[in-house]
């Protein structure tokens, strides 16, 4: 039985097709990894909490030694 040869602009579709499927997949994938990260830090790494004035930041930063 002989194969049918599949046209260019067929083939060229299908491979278009295919790249397209495959960008989107990544896309998710990188969107949910973000995700997966910012959950992971949530539930990790305590908040950030700075002094909220100048005294107290003086005490927190190291004097320099000279």
């Amino acid at each position: 039985m002989a194969e049918k040869k599949m046209s260019l602009s067929r083939k060229n579709h299908l491979k278009s097709l295919l790249l397209q499927i495959g960008k989107e997949l990544l896309e998710e994938e990188a969107r949910e990894a973000k995700e997966e990260k910012i959950r992971y830090m949530k539930e990790n790494c305590p908040d950030l909490s700075l002094p909220q004035c100048t005294p107290d930041i003086q005490v927190c930063t190291p004097k320099p030694m000279t």
